[in-house]
C-alpha cells in the first residue's frame, strides 16, 4: 500500500471524473495519469486503495451502471 498525500487524493478524484465524463471513449491509463500529474503506477494504486477497483474496473462498472439506465 503507498502513502496518498491529499493532493494525489484529490488528483485520483479528478482522474476518475475525468474517466468518467468521457467513458464512451475514455483515455488511456497514461494520458489519464498525464492529465492529472501523476506517475500511471500511482494512479493505478491509488484508484484501487480509494475506490476498491482498478481504473478500468471503475470505468467498466459505470458502463454497466449506464447500460441499465438505458
Amino acid at each position: 500500500m503507498i502513502s496518498l498525500k491529499s493532493d494525489d487524493r484529490d488528483r485520483i478524484y479528478q482522474a476518475k471524473e475525468i474517466l468518467l465524463r468521457n467513458f464512451v471513449k475514455p483515455p488511456s491509463v497514461r494520458d489519464l495519469a498525464q492529465q492529472v500529474g501523476l506517475n500511471e503506477f500511482k494512479l493505478r494504486q491509488g484508484f484501487h486503495q480509494m475506490f476498491g477497483n482498478t481504473v478500468f474496473g471503475c470505468l467498466q462498472d459505470h458502463q454497466m451502471q449506464e447500460a441499465r439506465w438505458l
